[in-house]
């Protein structure tokens, strides 16, 4: 599936149906408890080993 997702007014075209390689910017979606929104964060895969991560988007691209 592809979408946007807006972080600090920066919208991301994702995707999470491509393979991810190392060195790839990635999006985190991360829900810490069921009752909780969603979080998401930028990062490299490193970044957030060990978080309660949900889903993992990679980016195509991103706009202004």
């Amino acid at each position: 599936m592809e979408k946007i997702i807006t972080i600090d007014k920066v919208d991301y075209s994702v995707t999470d149906e491509e393979t991810i390689h190392k060195g790839d910017e990635l999006i985190f979606e991360i829900k810490i408890n069921r009752s909780s929104d969603a979080t998401f964060v930028v990062g490299l895969w490193e970044d957030l080993l060990g978080l309660p991560i949900q889903k993992v988007w990679k980016i195509l691209s991103k706009e202004k």
